[in-house]
């Protein structure tokens, strides 16, 4: 039996990091699970999922449908702090 590999995270710009922060802050902050959030956004929850785990980073139009579920921008969600008061 061979051991499982771990999948490497993908190497993030900081205003990506903060994007992934603020996305997941939000998240928590509103209780909304993946499966409701996959389903919000009209994505599969394994997308999500590895979102979550930072195996993948949103596309753009996606970019654009978190920060309008968020009611934000995808500028103020890759800001630190500013996203984050606003919750």
């Amino acid at each position: 039996m061979q051991p499982i590999k771990k999948s490497p995270q993908i190497k993030m710009s900081a205003e990506e990091k903060t994007f992934w922060e603020n996305m997941m802050h939000l998240r928590e902050a509103q209780k909304v699970d993946q499966k409701t959030f996959a389903a919000e956004l009209g994505v599969s929850i394994d997308k999500v999922k590895n979102w979550d785990r930072r195996l993948c980073f949103p596309k753009l139009q996606e970019l654009f449908f978190i920060a309008n579920y968020f009611k934000t921008t995808i500028e103020e969600m890759g800001k630190a702090k500013s996203v984050k008061k606003a919750a």
